[in-house]
């Protein structure tokens, strides 16, 4: 019995290790992705795109949180958190060029269309009750 108990114990401390490279390889993608968001950030709310850079701000948010997550997991298994982003910064400032390359970190990002606004339905007006001064 002494030998089985060895053995699964030699599995599971090899099938962690396993899972802990790889968890480490989701977040130096994920650390990747944080550093050229917030990069896409810092230079177009510098050329006057707010939207669009505060769109690539909650986003790189988004990617801490999955950091977070896999990192969590990983202290779980009880191995060490490698923070190290998987690439440089791609040194891109031109808005038009920007967005196109968030689907290389942000596989099902929404896709940036030309076609036109919808407009928003007519707020309802509240509800008066006959209980309430405050109308």
């Amino acid at each position: 019995m002494a030998v089985v108990e060895v053995q699964i114990t030699e599995v599971i401390v090899v099938k962690s290790e396993q899972s802990i490279g790889l968890l480490n390889k989701s977040v130096a993608d994920e650390l990747a992705a944080v550093h050229q968001y917030m990069y896409f950030h810092f230079h177009l709310d510098d050329l006057g795109f707010t939207p669009l850079a505060s769109l690539f701000k909650r986003t790189a948010i988004m990617e801490m949180g999955h950091v977070e997550a896999l990192a969590e997991r990983i202290l779980f298994l009880k191995g060490d958190v490698q923070m190290a982003a998987a690439e440089s910064v791609e040194t891109i400032t031109d808005p038009q060029k920007c967005w196109p390359r968030r689907s290389k970190w942000n596989r099902g990002a929404p896709a940036i269309t030309t076609a036109p606004r919808r407009t928003a339905a007519p707020m309802p007006t509240p509800y008066r009750s006959s209980f309430s001064s405050a109308w």
